[in-house]
């Protein structure tokens, strides 16, 4: 008896994994599963990574994944105009850093997630702040700065170890 209550205990717990874990579809667009990567390294060498978009992994609620200098200024920009100042040095400091000291190069992207508690309207009316519309210059500020009001942006792929594929 105990047995069976503890082989249907496995069975749902497992059941429960899966759905938790499983991305569901959208009605009407496709929805990303995973994206696989090949990244060329400053020496010139080759590696691919593996991002998975399901439930759990740290890509989940991926929005934007910002691939390039002039990608990160065009978000810098945005927050500048939504957020501030600070917000745009933020997501300039993080483009133009090591994650960690001892990561052997800067990101190779920025991965931009929606937080719970932003409000993000594309239709504010107003006029864009002088500062947009000339050649912004950043400067950095430190990686402690803690921004809430705003969707996370996270570096990534800086570093040359990656986690195989599922502990995403």
């Amino acid at each position: 008896m105990n047995k069976k209550i503890l082989t249907l205990s496995t069975v749902l717990i497992s059941l429960t994994c899966i759905t938790a874990t499983a991305i569901e579809p959208f009605t009407d667009r496709a929805r990303l599963l995973d994206i696989q990567s090949t990244l060329l390294l400053p020496d010139r060498s080759e590696l691919t990574v593996d991002m998975t978009f399901d439930c759990g992994s740290k890509f989940e609620n991926t929005g934007v994944i910002v691939t390039s200098e002039q990608g990160a200024k065009l978000v810098a920009a945005s927050y500048f105009y939504l957020y501030g100042e600070e917000a745009a040095e933020y997501v300039m400091n993080l483009w133009n850093n090591k994650a960690k000291v001892d990561d052997p190069r800067k990101p190779t992207f920025l991965i931009i997630s929606p937080s719970k508690d932003a409000d993000i309207s594309y239709k504010q009316k107003g006029q864009v702040p002088k500062a947009i519309k000339q050649n912004i210059q950043f400067k950095g500020i430190s990686n402690e700065t803690e921004i809430n009001k705003f969707p996370i942006v996270m570096a990534s792929c800086g570093a040359s170890v990656h986690p195989p594929r599922g502990n995403q």
